[in-house]
């Protein structure tokens, strides 16, 4: 399997850009569904207002993680992705799922800065999923890597849709 596929649904590690002490928002509900879905790889709280998050090491920037990182999860607003996106590059992350809003759908300033952020993974050979997405969900390995609170059980289908509200009609069937 080609390593940035991996990374996408078969991560050894994930790092959740934009946790907070706010348990209600969304970068908090996806760092905690990893945990709690049952994923067995390493997951790294981001946030430079934290040293610890819940009891464990938070850092500034995915750069910052002692270790390898890879997936990232980018659950911020839109004006600081792109730093995030340049910090994921130099760390060598391969896939970046940015679950932000306010690109390409709100006008040119979007679709510009988006523009930026794909020049940036073509260079560095990264994929990028997004943006404006739920996440990834891989049943395989207990892999909730999205913001949605419901799971499917394992099963031998896949499931791709381009509408989070679809996604979400049919995970709640």
């Amino acid at each position: 399997m080609n390593e940035k596929i991996k990374a996408l649904f078969y991560p050894q590690s994930i790092a959740v850009v934009g946790v907070s002490n706010d348990l209600h928002k969304l970068g908090s509900i996806y760092y905690f569904n990893l945990l709690e879905g049952g994923y067995k790889g390493k997951v790294f709280p981001i946030n430079p207002k934290y040293t610890d998050y819940h009891g464990v090491p938070c850092y500034p920037l995915v750069s910052s993680v002692p270790e390898q990182i890879d997936q990232v999860a980018i659950v911020i607003p839109s004006q600081f992705v792109l730093d995030i996106v340049k910090d994921c590059a130099k760390k060598g992350v391969k896939a970046i799922l940015i679950i932000s809003a306010g690109f390409g759908e709100i006008g040119e300033e979007g679709k510009k800065l988006e523009q930026e952020i794909l020049c940036i993974a073509k260079e560095n050979n990264m994929n990028i999923l997004g943006p404006n997405i739920i996440g990834v969900l891989n049943t395989a390995n207990k892999m909730n890597s999205s913001w949605m609170q419901l799971s499917p059980v394992e099963g031998d289908i896949a499931f791709l849709s381009q509408s989070g509200a679809f996604c979400t009609g049919v995970l709640d069937m």
